[in-house]
């Protein structure tokens, strides 16, 4: 696999170059516009760093350092689209449904005037269904780059 550097700045333009899917070289189906963050290489703090203080300063280090670069364009293949619709979907019904599960047994709990032990179960299901759907909402975002991300070392230069 061909590795290709793009620059920030072309990128934000929309100058991704042919009408491709990036991570599977297939045609692109449709394009998105989002962000992507650089990932800023940090020190690792020493035992005696560990206050709050330093902590402080290392992430206003860590924001000094954080570029965002907004991508127009990308191009998606069409096994991409399909792995974000029903990621994002599986997330939204997850964490909605968690959600209304939760509410459902407070609400069912606040109701009956005598304790319901088993009113537990739907109430710890469905934080943790709430909960769970970050895992969904992750795999159905935008496209993983290869690794080697092309865009690290053009974003940590603007």
């Amino acid at each position: 696999m061909e590795m290709m550097e793009l620059s920030a700045a072309a990128v934000a333009q929309g100058d991704v170059p042919g009408s491709v899917c990036v991570r599977h070289g297939r045609p692109a189906a449709r394009h998105v516009d989002f962000v992507i963050k650089s990932r800023p290489v940090m020190r690792r703090p020493g035992a005696l760093e560990t206050n709050l203080l330093s902590m402080a300063a290392r992430m206003g280090e860590y924001g000094r350092r954080l570029v965002v670069v907004r991508a127009k364009r990308w191009p998606l293949c069409d096994r991409c689209v399909r792995i974000r619709f029903a990621g994002l979907l599986l997330a939204t019904v997850m964490f909605w449904g968690g959600l209304v599960s939760v509410a459902t047994a407070v609400v069912w709990r606040v109701a009956s005037d005598s304790s319901v032990p088993w009113l537990m179960v739907p109430f710890g299901g469905g934080l943790l269904l709430a909960l769970a759907s970050v895992g969904p909402f992750v795999w159905g975002s935008l496209p993983r780059l290869p690794e080697p991300p092309p865009l690290k070392t053009a974003c940590r230069s603007l």
